[in-house]
């Protein structure tokens, strides 16, 4: 048997299933991303565009495979994608679908793991909702397919063909992940990582009260798995300022928005405090790319003396260019500081996950789109990847939408509700005078 190597990140997805089985590989572990649709659609030259974009993004048509101890990657040949059809009442909402799409499983042996629902309240106006399994899509990935999409169908109306498959690929990204050069700079980056991460399992917060009660009442029983959610919007106003007033400073919005997410959850620490922040994990020439790219770069932060304001927005500027700078792949800092992984996975103290999800910069393929694809902001938090008491996640550019997943056995709605209130006053202050 033979096939390409994995890429780091496909060697975390098989880190993460052994951690929490069917977290990665399960039915319900997808990403999908709801848009409505304006302009006459045919059904016929929409299904033929999907398998367009399922040809030209490797990742959703990518299995891996066991060969004895070792597991590689292979590629499938393009196959249809499932295309589902439903007519909706005028009176139905766009919410109500999505939300039926939602309660939907996909197995992960199907191939391609894209699947397309359509709800039409008429041949001009429709709801579209992808589904893709998290081992071929991250949060990047999905506004990728959906710009492919509207140019696959437009290509195909027009008569021009398929769309163009020389983009980065699975396999292209586990040739760079292999080769030399990143080696070397990952064997010279691990020690600076092992130093950052000295201490870890003593750096998260303790969960709250009720969370520890109901762990104490759960004792002796296997954990639960499962998410609730909050969710939060930072309106267009408050973004305007908070853009405006990173500029002012010489820093980016993501650094505003984790200096509140910090100045919130470790007000009462004075020394230490760990963030793990979620990225993207990609380079600019992967951006086009469809995958579960993401990375994690541990923010190891001083807190000393209880900083404010303007001192704490230093020291997370500070933090985050250093972590930047030494950026490597998780999978390598993982078998270097086995105590990271008890601390992720830790039900006794949390490390609480940021995440900010900016519109990727993507460039569109066709001028004058056959068909429109607005996204609406319908689609329900899903269980995140790594298994985290708290994901703090934040969506688009103004207006932003905050989605908070928590697991409820060990943190209390009540105490999201304050986090929240608290994390917006703070943003607000930040932000400066309007």
């Amino acid at each position: 048997m033979s096939g390409s190597p994995l890429t780091y990140a496909q060697e975390l997805l098989d880190e993460l299933e052994r951690w929490s089985p069917g977290r990665i590989r399960g039915p319900r572990s997808v990403l999908a991303a709801a848009h409505r649709v304006t302009g006459p659609v045919d059904i016929a030259v929409l299904h033929t565009a999907l398998g367009d974009v399922v040809a030209r993004h490797g990742a959703l048509r990518t299995v891996v495979v066991a060969d004895g101890a070792a597991r590689y990657q292979q590629v499938r040949a393009p196959e249809p994608v499932t295309l589902t059809v439903t007519d909706l009442h005028p009176d139905d909402p766009p919410q109500g679908f999505v939300a039926s799409v939602g309660r939907l499983e996909h197995p992960i042996d199907e191939v391609p793991r894209l699947w397309a629902y359509l709800g039409r309240y008429s041949e001009r106006d429709a709801v579209l909702v992808l589904v893709a399994h998290r081992v071929a899509v991250d949060e990047w990935s999905l506004p990728v397919l959906a710009r492919d999409l509207v140019a696959a169908y437009t290509h195909r109306i027009r008569g021009l063909g398929p769309l163009d498959v020389a983009v980065m690929q699975y396999v292209d990204i586990a040739d760079d992940d292999h080769s030399a050069q990143w080696q070397a700079r990952i064997r010279r980056l691990v020690p600076y990582w092992r130093d950052r991460l000295r201490g870890v399992t003593e750096l998260g917060l303790p969960v709250s009260p009720a969370g520890t009660r109901r762990r104490s009442e759960t004792s002796g029983q296997p954990p639960t798995e499962g998410t609730a959610t909050a969710t939060f919007a930072v309106d267009e106003n408050l973004w305007r300022c908070v853009a405006g007033a990173a500029r002012r400073r010489r820093t980016t919005p993501f650094t505003l928005l984790l200096t509140a997410f910090v100045a919130e959850f470790f007000a009462d620490t004075d020394g230490t405090a760990m963030v793990p922040v979620l990225t993207a994990g990609r380079t600019p020439a992967e951006r086009d790319t469809v995958g579960c790219l993401f990375n994690m770069l541990s923010m190891r932060l001083d807190l000393s003396d209880r900083p404010d304001g303007e001192e704490l927005l230093r020291r997370v500027d500070a933090t985050c260019r250093e972590a930047y700078v030494n950026d490597i792949p998780l999978m390598p800092v993982l078998r270097e500081t086995p105590e990271l992984a008890t601390a992720l996975t830790s039900r006794d103290r949390m490390l609480p996950f940021f995440q900010y999800v900016p519109p990727p910069p993507l460039r569109p393929l066709v001028d004058e789109p056959a068909v429109g694809l607005t996204p609406l902001d319908a689609v329900p938090l899903t269980m995140p990847l790594l298994p985290t008491a708290l994901l703090w996640r934040l969506v688009g550019a103004g207006p932003v939408t905050g989605h908070v997943g928590y697991d409820p056995m060990l943190v209390d709605a009540s105490w999201v509700a304050e986090r929240v209130d608290g994390y917006l006053r703070r943003l607000d202050r930040l932000a400066g005078d309007r």
